[in-house]
């Protein structure tokens, strides 16, 4: 961006934040296993992903879902009771940094979806920013804390 002489800030293009989606550090996306998945699917999936990669990275996220206090907080940041069609969908979404759909979403998935959207969109101005805010915060205010758990 840029100043004028009044100190008004001039949008010459898209403002591109560099914010990286929170989402592609969470255990299932990591280990590309699903919620249903069991302790040996989660140990095999860390060993499979950690022969070709950093391997503390994925003993971390096995860790993270293997400790059930920890691996709730991932459940909720992840997408739950989607199919395996859906959530291929979404990962494929992630990987691309694509858009997430959020329609036919439940709404801790879709707010999730929306905070992904949120770091991947190139926004207009400031304003744009402040809007995609104020609608992922009226997402989170319809959260009924009884229903998560």
């Amino acid at each position: 961006h840029c100043f004028d002489s009044s100190d008004n800030i001039i949008f010459d293009q898209e403002l591109q934040l560099t914010i990286d989606t929170p989402i592609k550090s969470n255990p299932f996306y990591l280990l590309n296993v699903n919620c249903y998945d069991n302790r040996r699917a989660i140990i095999s999936a860390c060993d499979d992903m950690a022969f070709d990669n950093e391997s503390s990275v994925y003993e971390e996220a096995k860790n993270t879902l293997l400790q059930p206090q920890k691996r709730l907080i991932a459940e909720l940041e992840w997408f739950l009771d989607q199919n395996i069609s859906t959530i291929s969908t979404i990962r494929n979404n992630i990987d691309t940094n694509s858009t997430i759909t959020t329609t036919n979403l439940l709404l801790n998935d879709a707010i999730n979806a929306e905070i992904h959207n949120f770091c991947t969109k190139r926004h207009s101005d400031l304003f744009d920013i402040g809007y995609d805010l104020i609608s992922i915060d009226q997402l989170y205010s319809q959260l009924d804390i009884c229903e998560i758990t």
